[in-house]
């Protein structure tokens, strides 16, 4: 299933204020065989914001419960460096306008499983 959130209104020309805000409404279960070592996802809300007024939201079922990559996608601005996140288009993707600045503010606590990392940390050795 794919999801996309759309503005319900177009970007301005100009200087623009652009956001994306998600906010967690629960939890999932990513598959069974995770779940049962503790390892699960949340849902939430995703909602887009032009000039601080929101214009598009909608539900997102699925998060990735844990942070990878050695090396490669991480957090990309103006450009995306591998898989897109949508099939509208292609990788790499170039923005074409300009970024004046990025913000990226992380709230709450972040997520550990204590139980995991203890697993892991012996499978180590």
């Amino acid at each position: 299933m794919s999801l996309r959130i759309v503005s319900e209104q177009p970007v301005p020309s100009g200087k623009v204020t652009l956001g994306f805000e998600f906010a967690i409404t629960g939890q999932f279960e990513i598959t069974p065989e995770l779940t049962a070592t503790g390892v699960q996802g949340v849902n939430g809300k995703g909602t887009l914001f032009i000039n601080d007024n929101p214009v598009g939201s909608g539900s997102i079922a699925k998060t990735v419960p844990f942070g990878w990559s050695l090396s490669g996608e991480g957090l990309c601005c103006g450009f995306d460096s591998e898989t897109p996140v949508s099939d509208l288009y292609a990788s790499p993707f170039h923005f074409t306008g300009q970024l004046e600045r990025v913000v990226v503010s992380a709230s709450g606590k972040p997520y550990e499983n204590v139980a995991m990392e203890v697993k892991k940390a012996f499978l180590a050795e």
